[in-house]
């Protein structure tokens, strides 16, 4: 084993070690509060107990996400590891055959280069006026709140295409998504999903659009194309509720 790889194992028991030492150093002044303030009465020490155990979900949900980069930084090593000591000429084994929900997950990879576009830059617009885009969103929605969906679509649609720089229009791909959603149009909503995300990456419906995805390929019950989505809200947007629910799905996941 080399001097590098060695570096590269002792990083996870450092990783999870300080882990723990985190839990204990935010637990334990958690633990003297309610010890040092019994004095006042049993509405306080609830009040007190209450903050407490919010405070150990939070750690914990927090841990958790820490626990699955280590994890998954352990998996990539071993990966790498596997792969410098293969034998060269040890025989390859022919690609499985990919199924037609895979083929949908791996689209975005298969693009040629004249075909990717640069993320479009979303310019706020200053306050007064409502423009036009704001006006066709604003219809839209009220269309959607009512279950007119067939108008909201073709609103929303207009939108995001007319005005592909205004801060509303991530918003409306992203609600032409929630919608196909909701009708059960699986399919279109991971499309209108992986619109969003290929154009507005950085977006605040961004989170969102991929835990849907996650959802969507779900309910097609393509449960790898589902992780594939849920692991990349965990990685690219932890602490956020986000982050939370898609931690929750694969926990549920991993234990069926």
């Amino acid at each position: 084993m080399t001097k590098a790889t060695a570096k590269r194992r002792n990083r996870i028991p450092r990783a999870t070690a300080a882990i723990a030492l985190m839990m204990i150093l935010l637990f334990t002044p958690a633990c003297k509060t309610v010890q040092q303030r019994r004095g006042p009465g049993t509405a306080t020490l609830s009040r007190e107990l209450e903050e407490t155990r919010r405070k150990i979900n939070e750690m914990h949900h927090r841990l958790s996400v820490m626990q699955f980069m280590v994890d998954s930084h352990e998996r990539a090593i071993s990966d790498l590891e596997r792969q410098t000591t293969a034998s060269p000429s040890a025989p390859t084994m022919p690609p499985a055959p990919t199924t037609k929900a895979q083929r949908i997950a791996e689209e975005p990879l298969k693009k040629t280069p004249a075909q990717v576009k640069k993320p479009l830059v979303v310019k706020k617009k200053k306050s007064g006026k409502p423009t036009l885009a704001h006006q066709t969103y604003t219809q839209a929605f009220a269309a959607m709140k009512k279950k007119n969906y067939a108008k909201a679509l073709v609103l929303f649609r207009e939108v995001a295409e007319k005005w592909p720089n205004d801060n509303l229009a991530d918003n409306a791909i992203y609600w032409s998504g929630e919608i196909h959603y909701t009708e059960k149009n699986y399919s279109d909503a991971i499309s209108a999903f992986r619109t969003l995300l290929n154009k507005y990456p950085k977006g605040s419906k961004a989170p969102d659009a991929l835990l849907k995805t996650g959802y969507s390929f779900l309910s097609l019950n393509d449960k790898e194309s589902a992780r594939t989505y849920l692991k990349r809200v965990v990685m690219e947007h932890p602490f956020t509720t986000s982050g939370a629910k898609a931690e929750k799905v694969l926990n549920s996941l991993d234990d069926n």
